[in-house]
């Protein structure tokens, strides 16, 4: 697994143009979008995840020199072509993290700017939940919180909540954590018959271990580890070298059938995605997320194998799993790297953000402006 890592990861790094873009450079457009001519930032994004995770264990500095050239690239983008299409604009909170990722490590004042830039182009989740994709839902609706920590507004901090809970109140009524989305979540279809997909999984429990480290808040640990044990199991074979597309608490037979009767808007769906067919082309997104989120970030949660069917356990039981020392601070977690059966003390990590005006202090968001 080390070493086909890395062969994509040196890809990436090689693969750095003049101009700073990376990555894909036929029309710089991905896959699943037709941008031709307006750079698709979406596939990006999902690579800067892991190449930060592999610098933060190993240290390459080729990843900070990469990072810097493409941020100052993105800062060449007119607003009107930045974050354009679906996917871009609705996630674009992934690259805010990214951004203040390399400002935590470089100081680049310019960085900040950049990072005014993101939010305005990004779709508005501090005004509502505006989508009801279960993937954009769960990787948008902390987007304010990220913000949070350079505007210093506690309504982009209590947006994320709001958000949060706006979507469990309306589509919340499975059990697991997550919703009833059956990729997009849609009025009469709230029960425990509705399915929400692995990738809808992994981005929502990235996003809670994104505002925990934010907000201090274990509310957030909480919830990421509901959805670590009681839904993200289900979605895999008990050897976790497989998954399906969507998971419902009440399919009672995962089998390769279809029963994407009732899926999506008006019965219609494009794949048969409440089937199990172990093949990379049908699972394609949600694999590719997974290495992002759940592989890189969350492999130590350990969640376990078992039959296809929704984990549930009581109060008790999940307490068990919890982590004794809790941080409540808004840094950084630290710890410890666990390869191969060896410890390796992690690298220190620097406060979240070392700017003057990025860090916390009690004075009250109108005096911060004034100040």
């Amino acid at each position: 697994m080390i070493g086909e890592s890395k062969l994509w990861i040196e890809g990436a790094l090689a693969s750095q143009k003049q101009d700073g873009w990376f990555g894909p450079d036929k029309g710089r457009k991905g896959e699943a979008t037709d941008l031709e001519g307006r750079e698709d930032l979406w596939p990006n994004m999902i690579m800067l995840f892991c190449l930060q995770d592999y610098y933060d264990f190993t240290g390459d500095q080729r990843v900070i020199a990469l990072m810097t050239k493409y941020m100052k690239y993105l800062t060449t983008v007119p607003e009107d072509r930045f974050l354009v299409g679906y996917w871009p604009k609705m996630r674009g909170g992934d690259l805010l993290y990214s951004v203040y990722w390399l400002y935590n490590r470089t100081g680049e004042k310019s960085l900040l700017e950049l990072a005014g830039k993101v939010h305005r182009t990004t779709a508005a989740w501090q005004d509502d939940v505006i989508n009801w994709h279960n993937v954009n839902m769960s990787q948008g609706f902390g987007e304010p919180a990220r913000f949070y920590m350079q505007s210093y507004n506690p309504a982009h901090l209590e947006a994320a909540d709001r958000n949060w809970t706006k979507i469990r109140e309306m589509y919340g009524q499975v059990p697991g954590g997550m919703v009833g989305g059956d990729e997009n979540c849609r009025p009469g279809y709230t029960g425990p018959r509705q399915g929400v997909e692995t990738c809808g999984m992994v981005e929502m429990m990235l996003s809670h271990e994104t505002l925990l480290t934010i907000s201090g808040d274990p509310k957030w640990a909480d919830r990421c580890e509901d959805v670590a044990f009681n839904s993200l199991p289900a979605a895999f074979t008990p050897d976790l070298k497989a998954l399906h597309y969507l998971t419902a608490p009440n399919l009672i037979l995962c089998d390769s059938q279809n029963k994407s009767q009732a899926c999506r808007t008006k019965g219609r769906c494009s794949c048969s995605i409440l089937t199990f067919i172990a093949a990379a082309s049908t699972t394609r997104a949600c694999m590719a997320l997974l290495r992002r989120t759940s592989v890189a970030r969350h492999a130590g949660q350990r969640p376990g194998g078992g039959s296809i069917c929704t984990v549930r356990g009581d109060s008790q039981g999940r307490r068990r799993h919890r982590r004794d020392n809790r941080r409540t601070d808004p840094l950084p977690l630290r710890g410890q790297h666990r390869i191969h059966g060896q410890d390796r003390q992690a690298r220190s990590i620097p406060p979240l953000f070392a700017h003057p005006r990025l860090v916390q202090d009690s004075r009250s968001h109108d005096e911060r402006k004034d100040a």
